[in-house]
């Protein structure tokens, strides 16, 4: 288990975020990027239209999350799987609003651990963790970005987790690590970053690596 230290605040914000979702929608599942068909459409009609997680408005649970990501939690079958880097170091605070620059030259120098990660819908409580890769960043990020950007996707039976340069991971839902395929560091465009989640169509995983290359 990893430590809860880093960014606490927004981490917990994002996994609330996924409970207001799946709390009154459990027979739904949100399986991939803005749900099913990636149309960011809900058929249930009983969703709030909006939360607070410091006054418990509309929140059943609230979970820390380790490290930092901008991935988004999947729901299926009663499940939240989501992706999250945790870094062995301190990382700058992010600077709120919107700015130019925040680019970085060089990729973050601390070990980063790479982790998905198994919630149960009802409880927040934690199924599994699984580190899928221990390693020094391949490539630079922007100053708000992260090293877990993709949101992963879900059949129920199979995780997809994708973490750009760092490796696409195919996981059973017990946390058990199928198979996993590298790729090659491509620069980015002013050094941001991945953020483009796989999504499934039938048997097939497709994967965007849009790169300088």
């Amino acid at each position: 288990m990893f430590s809860f230290n880093h960014t606490r605040g927004m981490l917990l914000a994002r996994a609330a975020l996924g409970l207001s979702l799946g709390q009154v929608a459990a027979a739904e599942n949100w399986p991939t990027f803005r749900g099913d068909g990636a149309r960011g459409i809900s058929e249930n009609k009983n969703l709030p239209l909006e939360w607070d997680a410091k006054q418990n408005k509309n929140i059943e649970w609230k979970t820390a999350v380790p490290g930092l990501g901008w991935s988004n939690p999947v729901v299926h079958s009663g499940r939240i799987y989501l992706t999250s880097a945790v870094s062995d170091g301190e990382i700058e605070p992010r600077k709120p609003g919107l700015y130019f620059g925040g680019d970085r030259k060089e990729p973050i120098k601390h070990m980063h651990h790479f982790l998905v990660l198994c919630l149960d819908l009802k409880s927040g409580e934690y199924l599994w963790q699984k580190e899928v890769l221990a390693s020094r960043p391949l490539t630079p990020i922007h100053i708000k970005n992260s090293y877990a950007a993709e949101t992963p996707v879900t059949d129920g039976e199979r995780v997809y987790a994708y973490f750009g340069s760092h490796g696409l991971y195919c996981l059973d839902k017990t946390g058990k690590v199928l198979w996993k395929k590298m790729f090659k560091p491509y620069e980015m465009r002013n050094g941001w970053g991945t953020g483009a989640s796989p999504i499934l169509d039938g048997d097939q995983l497709i994967i965007v690596n849009d790169n300088m290359e």
